[in-house]
């Protein structure tokens, strides 16, 4: 018996603090004294209510929308020039398929950067442009350019919108959300890990206890549905029709 793992760094902002508070009601229903995590859940439920704290104004401003849509187009861009690139490795002429490969040296490098907080992205991907600029194979295929154009406008986009609700709020909140997100996880990993490894080492009789181990895979199995489902239409969607933390 184990509590089965989560990406929770893949998660947005309100799906994570909606995980973690989920998580805090499946200890309450079985008490953190029978879990025997009382101190480790002490910590865990002081790191939440900053997380609510830090999210509450990210919440309210009216441009939260407008930053999520942006940064859709700009992943969107993104997938678009990596997949062109992926598609001119397997052109028939082999200056092209030369030109791509060395593109994609440079794209796998820097990872894939729509994982990454927004602010972060923003700084990768001014990197990534600008080391794709320089390179002397981007000339050689067709539309490289435009999708790399493209890419630096809608980052710019996204930074735009982000410096608009930093004057909002009079603060910028997604770096302490980025900090309380980091002390949940940390929390919450202590957690986990302490009571796996107590399961390893006890025959868990305890109706209560199999319980809860059951209510928090199902509700694992839900929010892996939930990153499985977007990261499958992140891969599928068309960028040139459309678009992170």
């Amino acid at each position: 018996m184990k509590i089965n793992s989560i990406p929770v760094t893949k998660m947005r902002n309100e799906e994570h603090f909606a995980y973690m508070l989920g998580t805090k009601s499946n200890i309450q229903g079985v008490s953190a004294s029978t879990l025997g995590i009382e101190p480790l859940y002490k910590d865990f439920d002081a790191c939440l209510a900053e997380e609510d704290a830090a999210l509450e104004p990210i919440l309210k401003s009216t441009l939260t929308d407008e930053i999520t849509e942006a940064d859709e187009r700009r992943d969107n861009i993104y997938r678009g020039l990596a997949l062109y690139v992926e598609a001119s490795l397997h052109s028939p002429t082999p200056s092209t398929a030369k030109a791509a490969h060395a593109l994609k040296v440079i794209l796998d490098r820097y990872g894939d950067v729509r994982s990454l907080p927004y602010e972060q992205e923003y700084a990768t991907i001014i990197n990534l442009v600008q080391e794709l600029d320089k390179d002397a194979n981007l000339s050689a295929l067709p539309e490289a350019a435009t999708w790399v154009k493209n890419l630096s406008d809608t980052n710019e986009e996204v930074e735009t919108v982000l410096r608009q609700r930093w004057q909002q709020t009079g603060s910028k909140p997604h770096y302490n959300m980025q900090q309380v997100r980091k002390n949940t996880d940390t929390a919450y990993s202590k957690m986990i890990e302490y009571l796996n490894a107590s399961f390893i080492v006890q025959d868990v009789k305890d109706e209560s206890i199999v319980r809860f181990v059951e209510a928090m895979n199902g509700m694992i199995a839900q929010f892996k549905q939930t990153l499985a489902v977007r990261k499958g239409y992140a891969k599928s969607s068309k960028p040139a029709d459309d678009k992170p933390e």
